[in-house]
């Protein structure tokens, strides 16, 4: 199932076709398209039956900078790395790697990775 608000209706069972990918644009692709493509939140409904599902997240490389596709020189942007590790914080607030984050200041780290990559 496929919705433009994660916790909003009107959520569309997507039918399965056969031999067809069905792609889901992300974070970084609503950000580089200005929310031309929003990043879609998605959901499984328990099935009645035995399924199966293979889900593939291409990312870019964490030290990735995307600036948006009309405005290639602005000074909006996201580094990969940092972005990735704040959703993985928010998501997952109780792992050790979290805590970890916060005890040892990895994100300046990430902030100063960030400032290098757009030098």
């Amino acid at each position: 199932m496929a919705g433009r608000y994660e916790h909003e209706e009107p959520w569309t069972y997507v039918t399965p076709v056969a031999a067809v990918f069905t792609v889901f644009p992300g974070d970084i692709m609503q950000f580089m398209t200005g929310g031309a493509l929003l990043s879609t939140p998605h959901k499984v409904r328990l099935a009645a039956r035995e399924r199966h599902t293979l889900a593939y997240f291409h990312e870019p490389a964490f030290d990735a900078v995307a600036r948006p596709l009309d405005a290639p020189d602005s000074a909006a942007y996201i580094h990969y790395g940092t972005h990735f590790t704040r959703m993985f914080m928010r998501c997952c607030p109780e792992r050790v790697t979290t805590a970890r984050i916060e005890a040892e200041g990895r994100l300046k780290v990430l902030d100063r990775l960030s400032e290098e990559a757009l030098a």
